[in-house]
């Protein structure tokens, strides 16, 4: 089977069985967090640089690229079916994407300062959000 994993040192991004690398080129961007799609095939992350970023690993292309959080995309999380994939910035605002399709369904200004981290419930149909601004707080998801 196939399986991701960072190969430390560079930036690179292993998608095919251990000790095969493929190159991410410069597109990478200070990846802050990655998430690996249930299915193994992609692999989605957010940046330093503004973006969240989906990938195929089987090939190692960027499938798509979106300016998502004006000072940094530092948080993201992928539920657990695979459909949303919310990301979390530096400026307090959360976004909730189809993680198939990469069209934005919903954004929240949630906090004043740094989505730190984000999590769905099982079902997905609540997202966590805790931040630099000492809270915690929890958000009700539509389905798409």
């Amino acid at each position: 089977g196939h399986r991701a994993c960072t190969c430390a040192g560079s930036r690179r991004v292993a998608g095919r069985p251990c000790g095969n690398c493929w190159s991410c080129g410069e597109a990478l961007g200070g990846e802050e967090r990655v998430f690996i799609a249930p299915d193994g095939r992609r692999m989605y992350s957010a940046s330093s640089d503004e973006t969240v970023r989906w990938w195929d690993l089987y090939d190692g292309r960027e499938v798509r690229s979106v300016i998502a959080h004006p000072k940094g995309a530092f948080s993201l999380a992928l539920s657990f079916d695979g459909r949303l994939l919310a990301s979390g910035g530096q400026d307090g605002t959360i976004k909730l994407w189809d993680a198939q399709s990469g069209r934005e369904l919903r954004s929240w200004q949630a906090h004043s300062t740094l989505v730190a981290d984000l999590g769905f419930t099982a079902d997905a149909s609540l997202l966590i959000s805790a931040s630099n601004d000492l809270t915690l707080k929890v958000w009700g998801v539509e389905a798409p």
